[in-house]
């Protein structure tokens, strides 16, 4: 491997890892800005959806406490289909009446109360069930769950799912679900001042037993004692009284006793026992005379409900849904953080397409930037690096052709020199040869001068015209003149072509013209030492109007496709002729640039004599400046 290709390869390797070094860092520098970018977008819309949570939940929340505020404060006696209207007046006198008077329960009709309320109930476990809305003989209808759930809504009425809740549940497995109900809504801190409240027992199998109901309506009571007031204490205590008890410590002249309650907590119930899940709003009451509780609620169809709630949010969160929260349900950040505040319910957002990531642009405009002058000033490095690579490729391979060329002249002098020095006086004839032989390579050696000259001179820009008339045929017997030596040297015969009209003028430096056609002339007696045929044809043409067509044409093997560009390349020759014959591989570099300089071409071609050889040299010049 020569010291120019080592050098070569050595540069390109630091180029190389300039490139990857530079390109990687800004590439990582740029992965980093646009992952940042994307989780600000990120950020941005988890901002925008919990946004767009918050309003949707406030909106179905505003929709519902106003129905659930106005069960939660239905007084006590309205859950009976009749009550007794305390201290009733007579209408003429004011006079108050002795008889009591009866009033039917406002909740036996609700002509404006959402189309999800279903029912009201209340359920003991000493009376049973029962509704205000119905009565007492209206309970033999089926139970809802009978329906097809297609036609349920349409076809079911109070007395159906009143049945679906005595089929279903018993006064006291309702209270055990109201009891558990109200300890997890209570550990999730949906009630603020149920949050102390006792842990639930568990009663896996809640049995119809009477000392059972009474232990949890006490620890319900425990767990959220409200005290209100009842002005019927004898219907109150009725329906806490046990067989076989009286009422003790109620005062029938009182206007009113005191009341304990619970508020009204959700409970999920499986009342048609198809997976459709019912939501009732259920709470405990008893007076202090009485250790016994009454439960009271209302039936909602979640079905229903949760499809119009749903309905009320779409525009803003398309596909979401509400899905029940019940007790034992795992509490993820998702759960909590979507979860309704009146409703035992959490918001399912359906997962979206991650948001489109469009770069901001100071930061677009900042990359292209950076990537542009990154860009730029590793193309400069790389372009003055292979420069200065190739100057010093250049200034090595110099070096090295001129020394080798000088070592021939050189050791010729010396040798001839040592000769003469040693020879006798009277041995004339070899001194003469001795002397020629020294004169041929001064010769050679002011060439190669010259060419070193030259060469500097096309590198520093000063080279300049001598415009002057003459004629392609004056061209041609001056470059036959100064061709004859060298093809005599090479045992080769020159062979002149003129096909230029006789009045065809060049307007040009002749002896720009003249030193190409001697190089070429030089090389095609060089390099075509072996071929059988001799000659060497020098030919000139006009090419169109304004250009003459000088050719330089031999029988050798012509130039190798390969190094068809890199003979034009300053001290570059091809391998075959760096093995077989002296230079330094100026020649043609500076031809060529002697060419351009004149307003013409040097080119390579395949010959028309030699089997299409590349051994056709082509300068074309063109008649005027």
């Amino acid at each position: 491997m020569s010291l120019a290709h080592a050098t070569g390869k050595k540069a390109w390797t630091a180029i190389a890892v300039i490139w990857l070094l530079v390109c990687g860092g800004l590439g990582w520098a740029t992965d980093a800005a646009i992952q940042l970018e994307r989780f600000e977008a990120r950020a941005e819309q988890a901002r925008e959806d919990e946004a767009a949570i918050k309003l949707a939940l406030a909106r179905i929340e505003r929709s519902v406490a106003v129905v659930l505020e106005r069960e939660n404060s239905r007084p006590y006696e309205h859950f009976r289909p009749y009550y007794n209207l305390a201290h009733p007046l007579h209408a003429g006198d004011l006079t108050e009446l002795r008889q009591p008077i009866k009033l039917a329960s406002p909740l036996r009709t609700l002509p404006e109360t959402p189309s999800w309320l279903l029912l009201h109930f209340q359920a003991s476990e000493l009376q049973g069930w029962s509704s205000p809305q119905l009565e007492a003989g209206d309970a033999a209808a089926p139970a809802a769950g009978v329906f097809p759930a297609a036609d349920r809504e349409r076809m079911s009425t109070a007395e159906n799912w009143l049945a679906s809740l005595k089929e279903n549940y018993s006064p006291s497995a309702l209270q055990h679900l109201l009891e558990e109900s109200l300890s997890f809504y209570a550990a999730i801190n949906r009630y603020g001042d149920l949050a102390q409240a006792p842990p639930a027992e568990s009663d896996a199998s809640p049995q119809r037993d009477k000392n059972q109901f009474v232990r949890r309506g006490e620890r319900l009571l425990e767990m959220t004692r409200q005290l209100g007031e009842t002005c019927e204490p004898e219907t109150v205590a009725l329906d806490n009284l046990q067989a076989g008890e009286s009422l003790r410590g109620v005062d029938p002249a009182d206007d009113c006793v005191p009341l304990l309650r619970t508020p009204m907590i959700p409970v999920w119930l499986d009342i048609t026992r198809d997976g459709r899940l019912q939501l009732a709003l259920v709470r405990s009451m008893s007076v202090q005379t009485s250790q016994f509780c009454t439960l009271q609620g209302v039936l909602l169809d979640w079905e229903r409900m949760h499809t119009q709630l749903e309905n009320m949010i779409a525009g803003r969160l398309p596909g979401a849904r509400l899905v029940p929260l019940r007790p034992g349900n795992t509490l993820t950040p998702t759960v909590l953080g979507t979860m309704m505040q009146n409703i035992p319910a959490w918001l399912e957002i359906p997962p979206h397409a991650a948001p489109a990531i469009t770069l901001s642009t100071g930061l677009r405009n900042g990359l292209v930037i950076a990537w542009l002058a990154t860009l730029i000033a590793l193309l400069g490095i790389t372009y003055g690096t292979l420069k200065f690579v190739s100057l010093t490729e250049r200034r090595m391979q110099f070096v090295a052709a001129v020394t080798h060329e000088l070592r021939t002249p050189l050791t010729s002098f010396q040798l001839y020199s040592d000769l003469l020095r040693d020879m006798p006086d009277e041995n004339a004839e070899l001194r003469r040869q001795y002397a020629e032989a020294l004169q041929q390579e001064s010769r050679r050696l002011a060439r190669l001068v010259e060419n070193v000259l030259a060469y500097a001179r096309v590198q520093d820009r000063r080279a300049a015209l001598n415009v002057n008339d003459l004629s392609p045929a004056r061209v041609l017997e001056l470059a036959v003149a100064g061709g004859k030596p060298i093809a005599d040297k090479h045992n080769k015969s020159l062979v002149l072509e003129n096909r230029c009209p006789p009045d065809l003028r060049l307007r040009t430096d002749g002896e720009f013209v003249l030193q190409i056609l001697l190089n070429l002339i030089e090389n095609a007696c060089k390099y075509s030492a072996g071929a059988g045929d001799r000659r060497v044809w020098i030919t000139a043409a006009a090419d169109g109007d304004r250009n003459v067509r000088f050719e330089v044409e031999d029988a050798g093997e012509g130039v190798r496709p390969r190094d068809r560009k890199l003979i034009f390349r300053p001290f570059r020759r091809s391998d075959a002729a760096a093995d077989t014959t002296g230079g330094i591989g100026l020649g043609l570099a500076l031809s060529r640039h002697w060419a351009q300089t004149l307003g013409g071409s040097l080119t390579l071609q395949r010959s028309s004599r030699n089997g299409a050889a590349l051994s056709c040299f082509a300068l074309r010049i063109p008649t005027h400046p």
